[in-house]
C-alpha cells in the first residue's frame, strides 16, 4: 500500500548489533518481497532507496561509474530466489575483494 502511494520503502535490518547477525538482512528482503515487493522491489529497498532515504545514492546504492564499489557476486540469481543472498562468491568492499 505505502509503495502504491509514491512512498519509498527502504530495508534496513540493524544487522550487525549484537542480537541482530548480518544475514538478518535477508530475512528481511524475503518480508518484504511477501509483502507484494517482489524480489526486485526488496532489493531496491535494501540498495538504492536506501542510499537515497540515507541521502548517499550520489554514492552509493547503485552499480555506476564513480560510485563506491561495494557489491557481491552470486552464484544463483536473487530474482529467482532471494536466499541466494546468503551464498556471495565474492565480495567487493570500497573497490577491494575481501572475500572470494
Amino acid at each position: 500500500m505505502a509503495q502504491g502511494c509514491g512512498l519509498r520503502i527502504g530495508a534496513g535490518s540493524d544487522a550487525g548489533s549484537p542480537n541482530l547477525p548480518h544475514p538478518s538482512l535477508v530475512d528481511e528482503m524475503i518480508a518484504l518481497s511477501q509483502a507484494r515487493l517482489g524480489s526486485i522491489g526488496a532489493t531496491r529497498a535494501a540498495t538504492l532507496s536506501g542510499a537515497e532515504a540515507l541521502g548517499m545514492a550520489q554514492d552509493l546504492g547503485s552499480i555506476a561509474k564513480g560510485k563506491i564499489a561495494d557489491l557481491i557476486v552470486l552464484e544463483g540469481d536473487p530474482v529467482d530466489d532471494l536466499n541466494n543472498l546468503r551464498k556471495p562468491l565474492v565480495v567487493v568492499q570500497g573497490g577491494k575483494v575481501v572475500l572470494g
